[in-house]
């Protein structure tokens, strides 16, 4: 799942208590049905009933996991990935000047509110 590439390792903190999974953070998940997944939570658990999982690529649609199906939940804390970062680009006279401009247009926005 993007935007961790194919072949990262996800480190986990097993959860004990599915009362202490937090909405909009990540999980391992592993199911009867779908196997082990890396999903971002999208709700808070009713009486172990729902999980609403969702992934960071957008190509996914998010879905519903019942809680009877789900066998494990860990916490992600962290990764190991092979993959190094592609270096950032050193900024242009041209991205620059096209971001004070962003700015400017923003402070003025914001003058124009209060």
């Amino acid at each position: 799942m993007l935007p961790l590439l194919s072949g990262t390792s996800i480190i986990g903190e097993y959860v004990e208590n599915w009362g202490d999974v937090k909405p909009s953070e990540t999980y391992v998940i592993v199911s009867k049905s779908d196997g082990v997944v890396y999903k971002r939570i999208g709700n808070k658990f009713k009486d172990n009933k729902k999980l609403k999982l969702v992934s960071d690529n957008p190509v996914y649609e998010p879905y519903e996991i019942n809680g009877e199906d789900i066998l494990e939940i860990w916490k992600a804390k962290a990764y190991i990935s092979t993959h190094l970062p592609l270096p950032t680009p050193e900024p242009t006279m041209e991205s620059l000047t096209s971001m004070m401009a962003q700015m400017q247009r923003s402070i003025a926005k914001l003058e124009g509110n209060n």
